[in-house]
């Protein structure tokens, strides 16, 4: 059976109060998805409400407003990576659990789609810690790929951006 045939339900995670109240096809959660802890509690909740994922959608982002390395502090760089790197990271890996579980004849074994941009296999288009955050997601999703999900669906996507640098 095709994604597109089912009634999907989503989880929305975001660091701000959600907005919109809860309801059977829809779950909104405070999270901030750099804090690991954080993301172990939200992902609980999701398989309380659902008892599964079949998706994953790593979409949260901040920018460096194209600091450079001599540019850039100690505490933004930590902030890009803990956003754009390990958030992803830790969202992996809290899914990968529910992936595995799923018997070999289930219709959605389970999909990653990690958000990179351009960024990831370009330098220059943007500052130090999104382009080296961007790089590292990109190879923790080529990494995902060949070995954590084995067996199930996983891929990354890069969103159209153009860059002349």
């Amino acid at each position: 059976m095709s994604f597109s045939y089912r009634a999907p339900k989503v989880a929305s995670l975001d660091i701000r109060q959600p907005k919109v109240e809860n309801h059977l096809s829809r779950i909104d959660i405070k999270c901030n998805v750099s804090v690991d802890t954080e993301v172990k509690v939200a992902m609980q909740k999701v398989i309380d409400k659902y008892g599964t994922v079949d998706v994953l959608y790593n979409v949260a982002g901040i920018t460096d407003r194209s600091m450079r390395v001599g540019e850039t502090t100690n505490e933004g760089f930590t902030n890009i990576m803990g956003i754009e790197f390990n958030g992803p990271f830790y969202m992996v890996r809290a899914v990968i659990p529910h992936f595995l579980a799923k018997p070999e004849s289930a219709d959605l074994k389970g999909s990653i789609f990690n958000v990179c941009s351009v960024a990831a296999v370009r330098g220059g288009c943007n500052g130090a810690s999104y382009t080296s955050a961007k790089h590292a997601l990109l190879g923790l999703s080529r990494n995902t790929s060949g070995g954590s999900c084995k067996g199930r669906d996983q891929m990354q996507c890069c969103p159209s951006r153009s860059c002349d640098n």
